[in-house]
């Protein structure tokens, strides 16, 4: 059968995973899982790259700024709210410009998606046929919607299923499984919750291919809101994630690497160890604790922020009871922090660089709190993280719009923890180690990284 011939490769690997089958395969022979494995590396682009399917030329930069700065601060009010999938915290209406995608592929033949990659969401999904119309965004992209009646893997899942049961909480329908995600800004998504054969292919591999038998993915059926992914890849730590269901061939670990916003070459994602040559020690490299009590995100603890050698905030400086003040999130576009932390914080800025801000306070163009005319001093900033201080660049502190304007690429929020977004990641290469419970940061030119 012609669409089948996309699987004729050497089989390498095959590891049961609980009830997930990992397959790992390559046109160059056999793999080996385990310690001298040094994992599998997939493509990352920004939504708003010229390679992306979802790219819009005539959007502005400071329109997409705007709906960025919204949505990111309704995923740290989300995440406060305490909810996890049930109350999902990705915003799919006004789309989080600081989203990165990867290529996916679901069913026997392949379907490829261009997921939106989550470190902060536990659930694979994507949107299927039949949808309704609010799917419609999906259907005018370059990416077409999955259909699981054409493919041979597609399986419903009953509702005494582990996977079902591993929902928060699980939904019921006619004796099947089903999801609903309620997002913090009133958009939705619902469908099937299901086994699938995924696909991920390996550019930088030699065009290695690692396919996942009976993995667990929502789809979804219905998803309301402005969302110009595909749907979610979801690299949370709770079950029913991409990286949970890799399991012991990824030895625990994963990393990126986000090249700028409309950067043309690709950003990096790999899954599994690192050789000594990429590995997360060495001079350069700063790791902090992660906090292994919370099963769903990576929280960590933010203990200050200096600004041009004035440091700001003690430990726990705004929530002494808390273990932990902040989560990374690459679904998040800026850095949220606390208001009264941000208010201290862009105080300094503004002293620093010493000319009259523009006056875009409140706009809905660009949403920002802070922006000059022409060029400006950018400060030192640098995140004080339990064992790691990491200097940010101006490319994670300052962002350019049209007309010669530059923003302070931070915001703030009613609350008492903070969100540590994706353009303070761009150009370091971040490490996630649930072995060691580290999580590390690495500066790097992401436009040329490569794992291999």
């Amino acid at each position: 059968m012609a669409a089948m011939e996309a699987y004729n490769y050497a089989i390498g690997t095959i590891l049961s995973l609980s009830s997930v089958v990992v397959v790992w395969v390559s046109a160059f022979g056999v793999a080996e899982a385990g310690a001298g494995n040094m994992g599998f590396t997939v493509d990352v682009i920004h939504r708003d790259s010229p390679n992306s399917p979802f790219f819009n030329a005539s959007e502005t930069a400071s329109s997409w700024w705007g709906k960025a700065i919204t949505t990111s601060a309704n995923r740290a009010h989300r995440f406060r709210q305490g909810g996890r999938e049930s109350v999902a915290p990705l915003s799919l209406s006004g789309t989080d410009h600081g989203t990165y995608l990867m290529k996916l592929k679901f069913g026997t033949p392949p379907v490829e998606t261009a997921l939106v990659i989550d470190t902060a969401s536990s659930v694979v999904w994507t949107n299927c046929q039949p949808c309704t119309d609010e799917c419609f965004r999906q259907s005018q992209s370059s990416t077409p919607l999955f259909d699981p009646r054409t493919s041979l893997t597609y399986h419903n899942l009953t509702c005494d299923s582990n996977f079902c049961q591993s929902l928060n909480p699980p939904d019921c329908m006619d004796g099947f499984c089903h999801f609903v995600f309620h997002y913090g800004d009133l958009s939705s998504a619902a469908g099937a919750l299901a086994t699938e054969t995924l696909t991920l292919c390996s550019p930088d591999q030699g065009g290695a291919v690692l396919q996942l038998h009976d993995a667990p993915i929502g789809c979804a059926s219905f998803s309301r809101g402005n969302f110009d992914g595909t749907g979610i890849a979801a690299l949370g730590k709770g079950p029913l994630s991409l990286f949970s269901m890799m399991g012991s061939l990824v030895e625990a670990k994963f990393s990126y690497c986000l090249v700028p916003h409309f950067s043309t070459y690709p950003g990096k994602l790999h899954f599994g160890s690192w050789d000594d040559q990429h590995s997360f020690s060495g001079p350069g490299v700063l790791s902090t604790p992660l906090h292994p009590d919370d099963p769903y995100n990576y929280n960590f603890t933010l203990e200050g922020i200096t600004v041009e050698g004035t440091r700001l905030g003690g430990k726990y400086p705004w929530d002494p009871s808390s273990k932990t003040n902040i989560f990374i999130d690459s679904g998040t576009t800026l850095t949220v922090l606390p208001g009264l932390l941000y208010d201290m914080v862009e105080a300094e800025v503004r002293k620093f660089i010493r000319v009259k801000p523009v006056d875009l306070i409140g706009s809905p163009d660009t949403g920002f709190s802070l922006c000059y005319q022409g060029n400006v001093r950018i400060p030192r900033i640098t995140m004080h993280f339990t064992r790691a201080d990491v200097e940010l660049e101006p490319i994670n502190i300052f962002t350019t719009l049209p007309n010669n304007l530059v923003c302070f690429a931070f915001t703030g929020i009613m609350d008492t923890f903070g969100v540590y977004g994706s353009t303070q990641q761009i150009n370091f290469l971040v490490g996630y180690d649930l072995q060691s419970q580290t999580l590390s940061f690495k500066k790097t030119d992401c436009t040329s990284y490569n794992f291999t």
